[in-house]
């Protein structure tokens, strides 16, 4: 400590008021953290002391593409990423209990989180039928990991694409021919959606194209008419088969492959 011009101490030009000695924060060793073994395992590096006098040491992830992360106590709130390198290295500071902490927290563990594996298109069986999806768009997130689109196009409005031939994993388009589904490679190396991994996509088309044509009218004492062509709210077509009698009591009758379906009273 020096005095300075004032009559203060001094330590590097700073007023000093209070002196406390610390020896805890000279007694963290590397054993403390356990160092979670995985496709990249973390290492420890001395890096000396603070300006406090206090041990600090790195924590250290190297691995092998960019785009990795360290994570201490498996805390996704203590993780720390680097999407633009092969490496990342965080400090440890032995704190006044004599623990080893990162901004605050003491740590008891660390590991490596490679934040993005390599995904290949053949990894998702596109189903065949009316209309089969396609993978476009090969790219990258702001986290480094690879993304493409899973397309469904079609000829007319009214599609939808589907992954794992499941109905919770169905996204609608009804306004367009086409849809187009984000899908990003997880840290398992296999395409996801939300979330959720993907093993198969396939489009389904919501509503085919239906003419007059294809319903024969059978003429009687009143013959049934086709009314209000229009669309409902999953862009189908729709339209009104009608009958209209002279008098109270009369029934409209659907037939299918020549067989009675139904007889609907009006």
């Amino acid at each position: 400590m020096t005095c300075d011009n004032n009559g203060d101490w001094t330590i590097t030009g700073k007023k000093i008021t209070v002196i406390k000695c610390n020896v805890q924060c000279l007694s963290c060793t590397s054993s403390q953290v356990l160092l979670e073994s995985g496709e990249v395992t973390p290492s420890l590096v001395q890096i000396g002391n603070t300006t406090s006098g206090c041990l600090q040491e790195n924590a250290v992830c190297n691995g092998t593409k960019q785009g990795i992360a360290i994570q201490f106590n498996n805390d996704p709130s203590i993780t720390f990423s680097n999407t633009s390198s092969n490496s990342i290295s965080q400090q440890l500071v032995c704190d006044n209990n004599g623990i080893w902490s990162v901004n605050g927290h003491e740590v008891a563990n660390a590991s490596c989180i490679v934040l993005c594996e390599t995904c290949i298109n053949s990894q998702i069986l596109l189903q065949p039928g009316d209309v089969t999806p396609t993978l476009q768009n090969l790219s990258r997130n702001s986290n480094n990991c690879t993304t493409e689109n899973a397309v469904c196009f079609g000829s007319h409005n009214g599609i939808a694409i589907q992954f794992n031939n499941d109905p919770s994993l169905t996204f609608i388009n009804t306004s367009s021919n086409s849809i187009s589904q984000q899908l990003v490679c997880d840290n398992n190396g296999i395409w996801s959606v939300n979330g959720h991994e993907v093993a198969n996509a396939s489009c389904i088309v919501l509503c085919e194209t239906c003419i007059n044509s294809q319903i024969l009218l059978q003429p009687d004492d009143v013959t049934p008419t086709l009314q209000n062509l229009g669309r409902n709210s999953n862009n189908c077509t729709t339209e009104d088969a009608v009958c209209n009698g002279s008098h109270n009591g009369i029934a409209i009758q659907q037939y299918q492959q020549q067989l009675d379906q139904s007889a609907v009273g009006l």
